[in-house]
């Protein structure tokens, strides 16, 4: 069984599911006076997805993942204390994205007359799309 993890941006689930554990819809901006001298920040998008059950067998629980260009990190929900081994019949599993990624959405969800609330959906459909193909990609066998 299986088709694609279903899933999107900003931890919520993506499109016609309701957001997970209260998270959903845009994160909320910061401004660069709100990180603390010293820190180096970059921009991610956080995706979490159900994946088939077969993901299960994959010999890890987290991994970064260098050469992709929009997965930095992936980890198991189920590898951490107390969750679930299986979340709506599959494994739920978290990327954080490249900041190359994040900055690319950011700015395609910017572009033009550049509202937020206008472009948003769109953005976050598309990062949700490019994020669940990669991790499908980098966890298959």
């Amino acid at each position: 069984g299986g088709g694609p993890p279903r899933g999107g941006p900003w931890g919520g689930g993506g499109a016609g599911s309701p957001p997970r554990r209260g998270c959903g819809g845009p994160p909320p901006r910061l401004s660069a006076s709100a990180v603390p001298p010293g820190v180096r920040a970059e921009p991610a998008l956080c995706w979490s997805g159900v994946l088939p059950l077969a993901s299960a067998a994959v010999p890890f629980d987290a991994a970064v993942v260098p050469g992709s260009p929009s997965v930095r990190m992936l980890c198991r929900d189920a590898s951490k204390p107390g969750r679930a081994a299986t979340v709506d019949g599959g494994a739920l599993w978290t990327a954080v994205s490249t900041p190359q990624l994040a900055r690319a959405m950011a700015g395609s969800a910017e572009a033009g007359a550049g509202l937020r609330r206008r472009e948003g959906p769109r953005a976050d459909a598309a990062a949700a799309k490019l994020l669940s193909e990669e991790v499908s990609l980098l966890l298959a066998p």
